[in-house]
């Protein structure tokens, strides 16, 4: 459970960002000569000579399109700098006090960005239209072409009906693509990493993160198409044996004051109805009030759930993978099939956008 101030914190640094990535105009106020932040304004600005000020609260920064500018118009130097920022940034990110998930969102989140700037830059550099999935609208959008120009007409049921296909069909395919290139790209990273890292271990020290195995520990990756590799989509039959299941005790909202077993240590949980015990084995609890622990099998005190350190590297070229995939392959792709991906224009016969 988060506490309140992750989410206080979370919520200003989300806002700073975007405030910083955005263009927006801002708030406008007019500042007359009987407002004493006038005379501040026309100190701090005085070539600026009015009876009035406007002033724009929170206007942004515009740090996004200033960046979007610069990948599309740089050259080589682009994709080295950012590939560069992103694993160190991945190398730098604070090692948290338990096994939580927040580094790998942390690689997921980084990696995205990464894909879809490097993505634009090699559109750009390599001459590739700009405008590519953005020329053609879908079936059933209200838009026709004549002689050259896309003209809007009145949309029918039949054109609404389309519409639906043509977008499921694209969410469908999309998704599709999207699992595939996971499963390949984990599949034939878990085969060339472990060997490569082994190797470059020989050579100097590699970095090391708590809760990851090094690759001099481990002969190999749980394959992905094993049947105890991960999967795109888990099972439904599974999910009672493989999720874990965290209790806040005494915490804020949490809503257990500490019921612990006599005898048992501090670190387990009575839970009615049964639970999870620290080990993650099945907690039930008897008609006598006490709780029945079931033996583990030697294979089953065996079954670890391990990190590899290899899986760092290999989510950041899969998320990486998947960014470039939706913001430039697939729309790539639908365009060159005819299902196209906007649905209207700003401007008759400029590029068209969204809905």
């Amino acid at each position: 459970m988060h506490s309140f101030t992750d989410c206080a914190v979370g919520t200003i640094l989300g806002s700073l960002i975007w405030w910083a990535e955005s263009s927006w105009d801002g708030i406008p106020v007019i500042l007359t000569s009987t407002n004493p932040l006038y005379w501040v304004y026309t100190l701090l600005w005085p070539a600026s000579e009015s009876s009035a000020h406007v002033l724009h609260l929170g206007r942004g920064l515009g740090g996004g399109q200033w960046v979007e500018e610069w990948v599309r118009r740089g050259g080589w130097e682009v994709p080295l700098i950012l590939i560069s920022l992103c694993l160190l940034a991945i190398n730098q990110h604070p090692q948290p006090v338990d096994d939580c998930p927040c580094f790998e969102d942390a690689i997921a989140f980084g990696s995205v960005v990464l894909g879809a700037l490097v993505g634009s830059w090699a559109m750009s550099f390599f001459g590739l239209r700009m405008d590519i999935g953005k020329s053609l609208v879908m079936p059933g959008s209200g838009w026709v072409l004549v002689m050259g120009q896309w003209v809007q007409v009145e949309r029918t049921i039949s054109d609404v009906v389309i519409w639906w296909c043509f977008a499921a069909l694209k969410m469908i395919t999309g998704i599709l693509v999207i699992f595939v290139w996971r499963l390949l790209a984990k599949s034939a990273l878990h085969l060339i990493l472990p060997p490569t890292f082994r190797g470059l271990a020989r050579v100097f020290d590699l970095p090391n993160r708590r809760f990851y195995t090094p690759a001099t520990d481990y002969t190999s990756v749980p394959s992905e198409f094993g049947g105890n590799g991960i999967h795109p989509i888990p099972s439904v039959i599974d999910l009672p044996s493989s999720v874990q299941v965290g209790i806040e005790v005494g915490g804020i909202g949490s809503g257990v004051s500490g019921a612990f077993q006599h005898g048992r240590g501090s670190n387990e949980i009575k839970m009615r109805g049964g639970g999870f015990n620290e080990k993650g084995g099945l907690e039930q609890e008897n008609s006598a009030g006490g709780v029945v622990v079931p033996e583990l099998s030697e294979g089953e005190k065996n079954k670890d759930v391990k990190h590899y350190d290899a899986e760092v590297l290999t989510k950041v070229v899969v998320y990486a993978g998947i960014a470039v995939l939706a913001c430039e392959v697939l729309p790539a792709m639908f365009e060159i099939l005819g299902w196209g991906v906007c649905s209207s224009f700003v401007k008759t016969g400029e590029l068209c956008r969204g809905l």
